[in-house]
C-alpha cells in the first residue's frame, strides 16, 4: 500500500533536514510523513528520510521525528524538532520536562492540540502550529466511485474503533434520526484492526446495532484498503461524519472536502482550523474529563486529560438535515475549493520556514543548566537587567517577604559585578524594610551566565514583566503567595 512520494532512498548528510518516521504506509503519520517531505523536496529542501527505527544521522541539519511512540532521541546532530499531534488536552507529564530539556521546537498540526502543550506547562514560544494538508490531484470530486449502497443518503464514517473516535456516539445519533424505512444507510470504514488498534474491532458494535429493530442500515467495511482506493470511498458517500471526542488533525474530513463532499465534524477541536460553516456543520461540544483506561497507565497526564462530548441530539438534527439533498447540496458546493487552500504544498512552505529559523541554532540539547553552588532544594531565578530596577528588584521583594532563612529555597541574580550587584540588592531591601539578618538564600553569582542555562537550572523564574521563558519548569509573578504556593506543591 503506497501513500504519496514514499520513496526512502534520496537524501544525504548534508541534507537540509532530517525526518524520522514511517514511510510508505496507509496510516496517517506516515501519509504526512511522505507528503510534507515530498512538498520539501519539490521546494529545493533536500530531505534525509530515517526510518522510526533507524540510526541518528550524523548530519548538523535540523532533525524532524514524527512517529508514535515518540522518540526523544534527536535524528540528527543539529536542532531538534518534535512533531506531535495530540488529542487529549493535557499531554504526558514527562513529556513536558523532555521537551524542556533536549527539543528545540514542537510541530503540532492544529491549534486544538497546541493549546494541548502550551496547557501542560511547555512554552508557547516552543510549539508551532505545522498543518496536515490534502493531495488535491489524487482526492477529485470526479473520479470512480465505489458502490456502497442503493440509498438516497449515504453517510461514511472513517476510523478505527477507538473510544476518540466517537463511533458510539454516531450510532446512538443514527439511531434515533432514522429508523429501516428511511432512505439511508451509514458506511463504517473501520482502519487500524491489525495495527494501531490491534484487538479491538468495530464489528461487534456495528452487529449489535443491526441486531436492533427497526435499525436503519449500517454496513461495515472492514477490507484493507490501499491508499488510492480512498478517494473512490468518499465519492461514494455524499456525507462523511466525525463526531470526534479528541483528533490531533482529522485528515479524512480535509479529504472528504476535497472530493466535494461535506462534513460533520465535532465543533471547538481541531478541524476548526479547516473547517467553516459553507461546508460543514460542527456539532456544540462540551468538555468532559477523559475517562479512566482512554490511554495506557504509564502515561501519566501533566494535569487532568479531556475529550470533547459532541451533543447527541444536535447531532441527531444535523443527520436529519444532511438527509435532506437540496441541504447538503448547499455545503457540497463549497467543499472542494475550501479545500484547495489546504493542500501539502501550503504545508511544505510552513515547515520550510520553519526549518529556515531553526537552521544554525545551538541545540538545547547540548546547552548545560548554570551551576549553583551551596543551592538549597528549590532554586528560584530572575533574569535581572541591572540597568532596569524592575527586573530584579520586584522579583527580589517578593522572594524576601515570602521566605526567610529557615526555608530550603534559594533565589539567583546572575550578576557579571557581584560587588555592584550586593550593594544594589542591599539598598534595596533596606529600603524596604527587611531585616538582612531574617533573609532568604540569595545567591548573586553565577557570572555573566545566558538566561538559558539560567532557565534550566531553575525550578522556576520569576519574571516581574510576565512575560514567559521558554525553558523554565515554571514561570511566576513577583508575588509572595505564588512563591509560596510553588515550594508548598507536591
Amino acid at each position: 500500500m503506497e501513500s504519496p512520494s514514499s520513496s526512502a532512498g534520496h537524501g544525504s548528510v548534508d541534507a537540509a533536514c532530517v525526518w524520522r518516521g514511517d514511510w510508505g504506509s496507509v496510516h496517517s503519520l506516515a501519509i504526512v510523513n511522505d507528503a510534507i517531505a515530498a512538498a520539501l523536496d519539490a521546494g529545493a529542501v533536500r530531505v534525509e528520510r530515517i526510518p522510526r527505527q533507524g540510526r541518528p544521522s550524523a548530519s548538523e541539519a535540523v532533525g524532524i521525528a514524527h512517529h508514535w511512540p515518540p522518540s526523544f532521541e534527536a535524528p540528527s546532530t543539529g536542532p531538534f524538532v518534535l512533531y506531535q499531534p495530540w488529542e487529549f488536552g493535557r499531554i504526558p507529564r514527562r513529556w513536558v520536562e523532555e521537551i524542556r530539556r533536549r527539543v528545540d521546537e514542537v510541530w503540532t498540526p492544529s491549534e486544538a492540540s497546541r493549546q494541548g502543550f502550551v496547557e501542560s506547562g511547555v512554552s508557547p514560544d516552543l510549539v508551532q502550529v505545522v498543518p496536515n494538508g490534502v493531495d488535491l490531484a489524487r482526492f477529485t470530486p470526479s473520479g470512480r466511485a465505489e458502490r456502497l449502497a442503493a440509498k438516497e443518503t449515504v453517510f461514511l464514517f472513517m476510523g478505527g474503533p477507538a473510544y476518540r473516535k466517537g463511533l458510539d456516539l454516531l450510532l446512538d445519533a443514527y439511531g434515533r434520526a432514522f429508523t429501516a424505512a428511511d432512505d439511508v444507510c451509514l458506511a463504517v470504514k473501520s482502519f487500524g484492526g491489525k495495527t494501531f488498534y490491534r484487538g479491538q474491532t468495530s464489528e461487534e458494535t456495528v452487529r449489535c446495532f443491526q441486531s436492533r429493530a427497526d435499525a436503519p442500515e449500517v454496513i461495515l467495511l472492514d477490507a484493507e484498503l490501499s491508499y488510492d482506493d480512498v478517494p473512490a470511498l468518499y465519492r461514494a458517500a455524499d456525507v462523511l461524519v466525525q463526531p470526534y471526542r479528541g483528533e490531533g488533525f482529522c485528515l479524512p474530513a480535509l479529504e472528504a472536502l476535497a472530493c466535494g463532499r461535506p462534513v460533520v465534524v465535532t465543533a471547538g477541536g481541531s478541524t476548526d482550523d479547516f473547517v467553516t460553516d459553507d461546508c460543514a456543520w460542527r456539532i456544540p461540544a462540551r468538555r468532559v474529563p477523559l475517562p479512566s483506561g482512554a490511554i495506557p497507565s504509564e502515561l501519566e497526564l501533566a494535569g487532568e486529560g479531556f475529550v470533547l462530548e459532541s451533543d447527541v441530539p444536535a447531532l441527531v438534527e444535523v443527520l436529519r438535515e444532511a438527509a435532506d439533498p437540496t441541504q447538503r447540496a448547499e455545503r457540497a458546493a463549497h467543499a472542494r475549493a475550501h479545500a484547495e487552500r489546504f493542500g501539502w504544498a501550503r504545508a511544505g512552505e510552513i515547515a520550510r520556514a520553519r526549518i529556515d529559523a531553526l537552521q544554525g541554532r545551538t541545540p538545547i540539547r547540548t546547552v548545560a543548566p548554570a551551576a549553583v553552588a551551596k543551592r538549597r532544594r528549590f532554586l528560584f531565578a530572575a533574569v535581572p537587567d541591572w540597568e532596569r530596577r524592575e527586573s530584579w528588584a520586584l522579583p527580589l521583594g517578593a522572594y524576601a517577604e515570602a521566605f526567610g532563612p529557615e526555608d530550603d529555597t534559594t533565589l539567583l541574580l546572575p550578576a557579571a559585578d557581584e560587588a555592584e550587584a550586593a550593594a544594589l540588592v542591599t539598598a534595596e531591601l533596606l529600603a524596604g524594610g527587611h531585616d538582612l539578618a531574617s533573609l532568604a538564600d540569595v545567591a548573586l553569582g553565577a557570572g555573566s551566565v545566558g538566561p538559558v542555562e539560567l532557565e534550566l537550572a531553575a525550578d522556576a523564574v520569576i519574571a516581574a514583566d510576565g512575560r514567559g521563558a521558554s525553558r523554565a519548569r515554571v514561570v511566576c509573578p513577583p508575588d509572595p503567595v505564588a512563591l509560596r504556593a510553588l515550594v508548598a506543591a507536591p
